[in-house]
This record gives C-alpha cells, structure tokens and sequence, in this order.
C-alpha cells in the first residue's frame, strides 16, 4: 500500500500536479516503516532529480547523498550508479566542477562492461560536465558517442530525443550550429509527447536567435529572442539553457541590453546563477556598480550607498584608485606608493591591509576585491565600473577602426556612438588627488584621440554630415584640442560651406586666447589661410 501511494505520488509530481505539496505528503509514508529500502532509494532518487529540474541543486544534492546512504546501509550498491549520475548532474548545474568531476570519474571507474545502458547515459553526463568546463570538442565526443550507444543498447525511445538534444547542444557549442539545429529537428520528429515537443521546439528557438547573434544579425536576434523569452515569461519557465550557462549568459546580455523582457531576465540570471559575460554592459544586474566618469557614486544591489565619515575615506580612496588604473591585478606596492608616499615597508603594508579591510567591510559584497600573489582587482563577475565599459568601448572602437573597408562607415559610426555614450565626464570628476591626475589625463587623451580617428574613418567613408556631428560632440569633451577645431574646420570645408568653417576657426582662436593665453598653432593658422582663400574664390563656375 504505501509503495502504491509513493508510487502515485511521484506520477503526480513528474505531471506537475501540486508537486510540493506532494511531496511534503510523502514524508510521512516514507517514516511509515512500510517502505522497504528499495522503495526508499527509488524515490529519493527521483525526487533528487525533481529538485534538479526545479533549479534547487543544493537540495538535489543532499537527496542524493541520503540515497547514497541507505544503498550503502542496505547493501544495494547496484543501485549507486543512478544515485551518483543525479548528484553529478546537480553538483554540475551549480557550477561545483571539481566535485562533479571526482563523482564523474568515480562512476567511470564503476562501471560494468555488462551494463552498455550505463555507459551511454555516462557519456551523457561527461559530456553536460565537459561542455561547463568549456571543453567543447570532448563534449561532442561523449554525446556523440552516448547517442551511439543508446540506440545499440536499445535504450527506451522515450529516451532518445533527450540524447539527440544533447549532441545539438555540443555541437552549438562548437559553433556547428546548422548541424545543432537538425538534430534538434530530428529529436522533436522523434518526441513521444506535444509536451516533449514543445519543449525540444523552444530550445531550437533560443539556438536559431544564437545563430542569429553569432552571425551579428541582431535585429533577427532580438526578434527571436523576444518571442521565446514572452512565452517563458507566460508560462513561468525558469530552466533556460540550463546545460550551456555561457550560452545562457550570453543571450541574457543582449535581451538586457536590448531591452527584452528585462525583469524576467534578471530572474532568470537569478535562478540559473549565471555569471556575465566577457562585455556584458551596465544592465547585467551586478551585485556592486562603482561609476567613476563625472564623480564617484557606489550602488550596491541596486542602493546607492553614501558615506559620511571621515573614517571612511581612506577606504573609498583606495577602492578610487583601484579604478582609476584599471581594477584587474593591480600590483599592491602601486596602490601603497599612491597612497601612502611616505611610509615604508612594513608600516605600508599595515597601511594596506588595515584599509583594505575596512574597505571590504563598507562594501560588504563577498570576494568583490580578491587579492593574490600581491595584486589587488575587482571581481568582474560582482562589479561592475563605468571606467572598464569605457575601455572596452574604446578596444571595440580600435576593432572597427582595424576592420573598416572604403565606403563602409557604418562600423565607425556605432563605434562613435557608443563610446560617446560610455563617457560621462572626467576621470573621478572634480577631485584633484595627485594619483588621478595621471590616468584622468591618459584615459581623456585615448578617447579624444579615438573620436578623432573614427571621425577622420567618416570623413574618408564619404559621411561628411556625421563626421562633423562626431567632431562637435567630441569637442564638447575637450574644447581645447586644436586638432578637433581643425578636423571641423577641414570636413566643413571640404562640404564647401565655408562660412562654418571659418566660423569653427574663431571659436577655437578665442577659446585658446582665453583659457591659455595662446594663439592657434601654425597647422590651424594655416588651414585658416585656405579656406579664408577658398571662400573668397567663390564657387567655381
């Protein structure tokens, strides 16, 4: 009788029919002393594999674990390799790879030649653990070779879609993703249910808008994304590429940035713990966001956080520091150098770790500032700074510079755009410590002088109107760069509209004699000549 009620039970969990309060009923019958210890083990292992499903892969785990203990008090080792395949696969999904790879190759050490079954659905999970570990080509290997030994073994056919679906997976991360999307073709041909269906036909959705983003197509991306993301949202669907979190990550980044369904995604990146990918932008929902362009302000889980005390400041001096030279491995004698020119050696050092402690402690954002072999960064993975996606926009701005093509400016164009919209104002704003004095300069000078080459991209490119918009924002960032005034001047002239050009040189005269006392250079001075000359020509008839 209860292992007829257990039984019921879990086809009404698997159905999705009041599963947790079922499975809070089934407690009772399992402390019955009426259930035999094979009952015991069966259920506790599907019940490990309905918290993996459900995203509590700390709970799967410890279900496992108790399986594991009555099979080894009862004498049903036969029994383990199911209960250490569900512990894998949870150890797995919570990113705990070593542990998973010790239990991985333990179950391979276990296994029967006289069990193929087993092998197959082994190379199965070695392949899930060998995709998170980023070892995309032996992950093909193992579901390739799963899905052989799952139709030689007679494995239920049932079974077999999942296992199709797998190697679609390896093969996407492999960027084979034509083939990936047949497979998921064939698998959803094979389902035994519309359920099965449905779901095998949302995972070929999410990988056609990958395909799309991979190929740069982001209009096709986000028109695809968007319709899958709606219905995830509608149906409250939590599990999203579950088996590939960099592909995961990924798509969640652009939907953010994009625009797509932004609080259902920030749920998602909640639930599947993804962490962001190399380049995700400001919407990516970092546990601490420290904007340093136009001033400082600190914002953690969403908070701004202000400090008063002057206790704090030496902390928040070293955290501004830190950004101000780039925030990844910055050698500790640097920041005690900067900050402390007076002390030395272990007085520095005391120096340092007193405020570094004190500076974590004010954060309070766990391993946000790791430090090893005596360099100091910033978690990118926790933290997130307007100063990084600076540079990143200023790297993405070289890449199209390198990549342009005659006649082609589109690339510099959203390169432009982009980095004038990351720029917000000077390097930690108004505050004059002698330490950001040096890269406040060298970061504004980088992307004075990167506004200028995408301009000058522009203007060769044959797209006159929008190096001139470039140059005049440019110029509202540093209006003293005389080589901004002449580019002006020289684009506007080249247009034959003179009057401009001649009026872009009196602004810039008259900055100069007011801010530095100086007159235009002989290059500016020069340029002036021709084109005074040139408007005084006339049009040619």
């Amino acid at each position: 009788m209860a292992a007829s009620i257990l039984f019921n039970h879990w086809n009404w969990i698997r159905d999705g029919q009041g599963a947790e309060a079922l499975v809070a009923r089934t407690e009772p019958v399992l402390d019955s002393g009426h259930v035999s210890p094979l009952m015991q083990l069966w259920w506790r292992t599907h019940l490990s594999f309905w918290h993996f499903l459900n995203g509590r892969y700390e709970r799967s785990a410890a279900v496992a674990d108790e399986a594991h203990a009555i099979a080894g008090r009862y004498g049903l080792e036969a029994y383990l390799f199911e209960i250490d395949h569900a512990r894998a696969e949870a150890l797995i999904s919570a990113n705990e790879l070593e542990a998973a790879q010790a239990l991985v190759d333990a179950i391979e050490q276990r296994l029967a030649p006289t069990r193929r079954m087993d092998a197959a659905y082994f190379h199965f999970l070695r392949s899930t653990l060998r995709q998170r570990q980023a070892r995309h080509a032996d992950a093909l290997r193992d579901a390739e070779r799963a899905l052989v030994l799952a139709r030689e073994t007679g494995l239920p056919v049932l079974q077999l879609p999942t296992f199709v679906a797998r190697q679609a997976q390896a093969r996407a991360g492999c960027g084979d993703y034509e083939a990936a999307l047949a497979d998921l073709d064939a698998a959803s041909a094979a389902a035994a249910t519309p359920a099965e269906r449905q779901h095998l036909g949302r995972q070929r959705e999410l990988m056609a808008a990958e395909r799309s983003l991979a190929r740069g197509d982001t209009a096709a991306a986000a028109m695809q994304l968007g319709a899958v993301l709606a219905g995830y949202r509608a149906r409250h669907t939590l599990a999203f590429v579950r088996n590939r979190p960099d592909a995961a990550a990924r798509l969640a980044a652009f939907a953010l940035a994009q625009g797509i369904e932004p609080d259902f995604v920030r749920l998602l990146i909640e639930r599947n713990r993804l962490q962001p990918p190399p380049g995700a932008g400001p919407a990516w929902p970092y546990r601490l966001r420290l904007h340093a362009l136009g001033g400082f302000t600190i914002v953690r889980d969403g908070q701004p956080l202000r400090f008063t005390g002057k206790a704090q400041q030496r902390p928040l001096d070293l955290l501004k520091l830190l950004v101000a030279i780039g925030g990844r491995e910055v050698d500790v004698q640097a920041l005690t150098d900067a900050l402390w020119p007076e002390a030395e050696g272990d007085a520095a050092k005391t120096s340092f770790d007193s405020t570094l402690f004190r500076l974590r402690k004010l954060l309070d954002v766990e391993d946000a500032l790791p430090l090893a072999g005596g360099k100091l960064s910033l978690e990118p993975t926790r933290v997130w700074t307007d100063v990084a996606w600076l540079q990143a926009r200023l790297e993405l701005a070289s890449e199209a510079l390198s990549a342009a093509t005659a006649g082609h400016a589109a690339p510099a164009r959203q390169a432009a755009i982009a980095l004038l919209q990351a720029w917000t104002g000077p390097l930690l704003g108004d505050e004059s410590p002698a330490w950001v004095l040096r890269p406040r300069d060298a970061l504004h000078a980088r992307v004075v002088g990167m506004l200028a080459r995408l301009g000058e991209t522009l203007e060769r490119d044959g797209d006159p109107a929008a190096a001139v918009a470039l140059y005049r924002r440019a110029l509202e960032i540093d209006n003293l760069a005389e080589t901004l005034h002449r580019a002006l001047m020289r684009v506007l002239a080249a247009a034959g509209d003179h009057a401009e050009a001649l009026a872009a040189y009196r602004r810039c005269r008259e900055l100069l004699a007011r801010v530095l006392g100086a007159p235009p250079s002989a290059e500016t001075e020069a340029l002036h000549e021709r084109v005074l000359a040139a408007a005084l020509a006339g049009p040619r008839a």
